[in-house]
């Protein structure tokens, strides 16, 4: 479960937010996934693990994919606080090549962590269908035809691509 503005320009960091994620987290989720730059990660991490609630700490980047030395650099950063289940990492591809960004972060480094990372948008359609062969933790999917980000594709269709594929 999570809480997401509509545009994610605008990160949960109030009290509002913060007791949003308190209700989600009464329903006891499996995860709870929350961005790690709000400033009220660390309350709300600190909530979840109280209620036995993973925390899937996220990094959104939704106008570019930045290079693989940053993208590290934010997986380092979000690692060393040591409050993070699992680490989403999830960018936007301008290019086709940016898909290739986020499978070398998974090569590196998903024997190391935990991690989720593909990208958003038309051209990182690639990327949700073949991260989890680079071993991402899971990808995302609506459960219905109306995605709730961009290039994002519904259960049945990974269904049918996972069927090609596997």
């Amino acid at each position: 479960m999570t809480i997401r503005s509509r545009e994610e320009e605008v990160r949960c960091e109030g009290e509002k937010e913060y007791h949003a994620y308190l209700k989600l987290i009464s329903f006891k989720p499996s995860y709870v996934d929350i961005d790690f730059r709000s400033r009220i990660f660390h309350r709300v991490a600190e909530t979840a693990y109280r209620n036995n609630v993973r925390v899937i700490a996220s990094y959104h980047n939704f106008d570019e994919t930045p290079s693989l030395q940053e993208l590290e650099h934010i997986l380092f950063n979000i690692t060393s606080t040591g409050e993070a289940d699992i680490v989403k990492i999830v960018t936007y591809a301008n290019e086709y090549e940016d898909n290739l960004v986020l499978f070398n972060l998974l090569n590196k480094y998903v024997h190391r962590y935990s991690l989720i990372a593909f990208c958003m948008g038309a051209k990182g359609i690639l990327s949700r269908i073949a991260s989890p062969l680079f071993g991402s933790y899971l990808t995302y999917v609506s459960l219905n035809d109306k995605a709730t980000a961009p290039g994002q594709f519904s259960l049945n269709d990974l269904l049918k691509f996972m069927e090609v594929l596997l």
